[in-house]
């Protein structure tokens, strides 16, 4: 997914990630997070977010409200594999219906190979595009924690901006980071479902703050 690249200043960051933030200047930091113009959701995105809003509430933060994140989003990737093996399935149809009396079966086995391969990559690139949403999400968090005008999510603004509040500036920076190591696990071939479940516990649980806490 192309982006452009915005700057945070990140005041007092020990051990900020290094993935995706590069130093420029003095202690100013760019974050690579914005998605192209124009581009529309996806059905899963649209599902996604209130998922994320409902992750985010005042109240949420612990172990149950993380697992049940990972729980809704493996679901919505089960349900995008399903519709698209169930389009190829009718294109493979299709295609056998035209020409199974034109053809040796040969032809027709080679083509349902193509269909599985073609399958497994649709799924993977909309696997990878509902993810991004992921980093679009927490990216906006991190404009809200850092003062950084406009949103990639405007729908989303007030839960991101909620959750700012929630968690100080390194905080965000290390759940970013805690998705750069899940986009690579998964690349990686590492068990999907395990590598979500590890991943969201680490970045949609939420400290209990203290009465009054302010994020200086």
């Amino acid at each position: 997914m192309p982006s452009s690249v915005i700057g945070v200043k990140v005041p007092g960051c020990p051990g900020a990630p290094a993935t995706n933030l590069e130093p420029a200047s003095g202690q100013l930091r760019s974050l690579a997070l914005a998605a192209p113009p124009g581009v529309a959701l996806s059905a899963e995105e649209v599902q996604l977010l209130p998922l994320l809003e409902r992750g985010a509430r005042k109240n949420a933060g612990g172990v149950h409200e993380a697992y049940s994140l990972a729980q809704g989003f493996a679901h919505l990737l089960a349900g995008l594999r399903a519709r698209i093996q169930e389009e190829n399935a009718e294109n493979l149809k299709s295609e056998t219906a035209r020409y199974k009396n034109t053809t040796d079966g040969g032809w027709l086995e080679t083509r349902e190979d193509h269909y599985k391969a073609l399958t497994e990559s649709l799924y993977l690139q909309r696997r990878a595009q509902l993810l991004e949403l992921l980093f679009l999400w927490w990216g906006d968090v991190l404009r809200a924690s850092t003062g950084v005008p406009g949103r990639e999510l405007a729908s989303a603004e007030a839960t991101t901006g909620k959750v700012a509040a929630r968690l100080t500036t390194p905080e965000i920076l290390q759940r970013l980071r805690r998705l750069e190591e899940l986009r690579d696990h998964l690349g990686r071939s590492i068990h999907e479902g395990l590598a979500l479940e590890v991943a969201f516990l680490n970045v949609f649980r939420f400290a209990r703050r203290p009465a009054g806490f302010r994020q200086d």
